[in-house]
């Protein structure tokens, strides 16, 4: 049940490309759940004067380039920030040595991209439909918030391409799993449970892209383990 793919080098935005960039919008609260107008609305009748009514500040920068911030991109996803700096890449072994790596700020999916959102790059005729055969949930209104699997690498290029974004490189997307300290796990160095990830036996199929809120990582990305074999989310480090 590959998702799309995260550790390719495909679909990079060139820096300083801003006019092309897809406006986002920054994440103040959850959009509000539509209200069935029973009866008309009240009168107003203390409406303040040009000069009495407060000004609003809009930070036309967005959010400050920290641990926590987010943003709704224009797909409906929630890019989360991380940071640039040093952490620890590698584990313990011949192949895969512990080494100091340092990467600039970069902004990335908190989840895996979605049934419904990589549905909406088919309907705009810029994507394929994933394998019928591997993803026969994928037109099924009750798992639009499950990760889209049956997708290639070219259909994950396609993605990234609609919604100007990118495939992280492997160290952006390891420093976003382990954190800066090189975490064992998403969650820490605890061994892995059922209430921490999906694996092994603990579903038997996928499930929806943020169900798992014990396992987040240090950054605040969920199912960085787990869930799809290899997990879908894009970077947008040129937002600004």
């Amino acid at each position: 049940m590959a998702g799309i793919s995260l550790i390719m080098s495909a679909c990079n935005l060139p820096f300083g490309a801003a006019a092309t960039q897809p406006t986002v919008a920054l994440v103040t609260e959850a959009p509000a759940t539509a209200e069935v107008v029973t009866e008309p609305p009240a009168v107003v009748t203390d409406i303040p004067t040009a000069t009495e009514a407060a000004l609003v500040t809009i930070n036309l920068a967005g959010p400050p380039m920290e641990l926590g911030s987010k943003y709704k991109y224009v797909d409906g996803s929630i890019l989360i920030a991380v940071p640039g700096g040093e952490f620890i890449m590698g584990y313990n072994a011949s192949d895969n040595p512990i080494h100091n790596v340092t990467l600039s700020d970069f902004w990335i999916y908190s989840t895996k991209v979605t049934n419904q959102q990589y549905a909406l790059c088919v309907q705009a005729g810029k994507c394929t439909p994933p394998d019928p055969l591997n993803n026969p949930d994928f037109e099924d209104h009750r798992f639009v918030n499950f990760p889209v699997t049956a997708v290639n690498h070219t259909q994950a290029a396609e993605y990234c391409s609609y919604v100007h974004g990118r495939l992280p490189s492997e160290a952006e997307w390891e420093k976003t799993a382990r954190g800066p300290e090189g975490n064992l796990f998403p969650w820490g160095d605890e061994a892995p449970v059922c209430d921490l990830l999906n694996f092994k036996f603990c579903e038997g199929k996928t499930t929806a892209v943020n169900n798992y809120t014990n396992g987040i990582s240090y950054y605040g990305a969920f199912d960085m383990s787990g869930n799809a074999r290899m997990g879908g989310r894009l970077v947008q480090s040129n937002l600004l």
